[in-house]
């Protein structure tokens, strides 16, 4: 089963108990809950690294290895979604995120494979770099724009 990005669904890191990944931020009224709420926090795994939020991609990982140990976690770090990126690629693309530093961090210790390359040839890595330079190449120009009012 896949997410709404095209990435393995919750129910491929909870041992087949399936989860809606679309309503991780909804209430019971089906509207998203005010941000900051313990409701409004991810559920699964792949929402909590895309959110960046640390504790969330900690407590997800605990429970997968409440599950069954070593296997789901390795499992998870290890799944890619349709376009060949894993956890860490979801990580790069948000490299300028506050919280992705601590997420790598702990994806790293439980030992998520940096050099896993996706549909496009790039690892983690090299999609980070690219964000950070097309990051300052537009904070060049926006300055060059500035300079010249």
């Amino acid at each position: 089963a896949k997410d709404a990005d095209g990435g393995p669904s919750s129910s491929t890191y909870t041992g087949g108990k399936s989860t809606d990944s679309s309503a991780t931020y909804k209430g019971s009224t089906g509207y998203p809950n005010p941000p900051g709420s313990a409701a409004s926090k991810p559920v699964t795994l792949r929402a909590a690294v895309k959110a960046c939020e640390v504790d969330a991609v900690t407590r997800a990982l605990q429970k997968l290895e409440n599950v069954d140990s070593c296997q789901s976690v390795e499992a998870a770090l290890d799944a890619t979604d349709g376009m060949g990126r894993t956890l860490l690629h979801l990580c790069a693309t948000n490299s300028l995120r506050l919280g992705t530093d601590g997420v790598v961090n702990v994806l790293l210790a439980r030992r998520a494979r940096p050099d896993v390359r996706d549909c496009n040839d790039q690892t983690p890595l090299a999609i980070s770099l690219a964000v950070v330079a097309s990051a300052d190449q537009r904070a060049d120009t926006a300055d060059s724009v500035a300079g010249f009012h």
